[in-house]
């Protein structure tokens, strides 16, 4: 039986950290923000998020700001953003196996759009955005589940951070964390998903014992 798979984007198809950390380290100068450097990357992959803003020292007031300006820098330099090897394969093969694809992320619709079609992986029904709300994906994926009529018994989120994994959680969705992307596989595994995979093709094969 076909299923939703819900994918986030950067670290799980965009291969960005680079590209994200140089575009942070631009806001961190206008907001008076600790920088990022090799060593913090490090600390950081072992961090939930909401440390990492406490490391950062980013004030949860200013946070809506530096995410904007942050993705506004990262939008300009889309260009030198990657993705992971084998993404296309998985997710030509779940389209054709007929299950239904998302995508719901941090980063902006007119972004993740340019960027699928920049790599001919436009197999998405939809793409989603929590937009400011940097721990608000968990809302998203109710609202999406809601708006599409979906049943939430076969849906799944697809993330490579604590956070993804948390908001699956929260709202009672099947979580899948992929261990290639931000935050470690160590630490993912304490957060007990429903399964962690270390390659793409895994995904494609997980699915395919489903049905």
């Amino acid at each position: 039986m076909p299923k939703i798979i819900i994918f986030d984007f950067d670290g799980t198809i965009a291969d960005s950290i680079d590209i994200m950390v140089e575009s942070y380290n631009q806001s961190a100068i206008t907001y008076g923000c600790k920088k990022i450097g090799p060593l913090e990357v490090k600390q950081m992959r072992n961090m939930h998020a909401r440390d990492v803003l406490y490391f950062l020292k980013i004030p949860y007031l200013k946070l809506p700001f530096v995410l904007f300006s942050t993705l506004s820098y990262y939008k300009k330099l889309l260009s030198k953003v990657t993705i992971f090897d084998d993404i296309p394969a998985m997710l030509c093969r779940l389209m054709v196996s007929g299950h239904k694809l998302y995508i719901v992320s941090t980063n902006a619709p007119d972004t993740i759009d340019l960027f699928l079609k920049e790599h001919d992986i436009d197999f998405f029904d939809g793409v989603y955005s929590c937009g400011s709300h940097m721990f608000g994906k968990g809302a998203i994926i109710k609202k999406l589940i809601k708006k599409e009529a979906l049943d939430s018994s076969d849906v799944y989120y697809v993330g490579d951070e604590l956070r993804d994994v948390d908001a699956a959680h929260q709202i009672g969705v099947k979580s899948i964390a992929v261990s290639w992307g931000y935050n470690t596989r160590a630490k993912l595994s304490l957060q007990k998903p429903e399964l962690i995979v270390d390659k793409p093709l895994e995904i494609v094969a997980y699915f395919k014992q489903l049905t």
